[in-house]
């Protein structure tokens, strides 16, 4: 414990950039920097190269992982506005649209489904499988149903989308 605070009173605080995620955000930043740099080829107009100079680092970003997903959707918007790549409502444009919220919702979805599917699953299900608060047999049963009704959910708004958009 006291090798700990003394960690931290050398000038390690609990909220700093770790060493080795460092890295990822360097040459994410690398990456950026290098195709902002680079003239744009004759007949691509400059402002559709200065975003892809902020797309191509937030992709690499999204995989790297040098910050969270959130934080770097929101650095990237931010540098498309400041840099006057983008104007601030065309910036913010995709956000009226309603699949971006159909592609979050999605995500919200397949983390509940994919954390009720076993004992061993995020969440509360460690502490109340592990503590013997919950029988395997119960936590199974209900990790089974939860995903029967979203499977069916899925389903059934997939088949909405699929006729909207004309393939079904």
């Amino acid at each position: 414990m006291a090798e700990q605070d003394e960690d931290r009173s050398a000038g390690e605080s609990r909220g700093a950039l770790a060493p080795a995620a460092l890295w990822p955000l360097v040459i994410t930043v690398a990456i950026g920097l290098a195709i902002w740099l680079v003239p744009a080829s004759e007949g691509v107009d400059p402002s559709a190269w200065h975003l892809l100079a902020i797309f191509v680092p937030t992709v690499a970003g999204f995989i790297a992982k040098p910050l969270p997903m959130g934080a770097l959707a929101i650095i990237a918007i931010t540098l498309t506005v400041i840099t006057g790549t983008l104007p601030l409502g065309k910036a913010l444009s995709g956000f009226s649209s309603g699949t971006i919220w159909l592609i979050a919702a999605a995500f919200f979805v397949s983390r509940n489904l994919f954390s009720t599917l076993t004992h061993y699953a995020n969440g509360p299900a460690t502490v109340l499988y592990g503590t013997g608060y919950v029988s395997m047999g119960a936590w199974w049963g209900v990790g089974f149903t939860t995903s029967v009704v979203n499977i069916v959910i899925w389903v059934g708004v997939g088949s909405v989308w699929w006729k909207v958009v004309g393939l079904l």
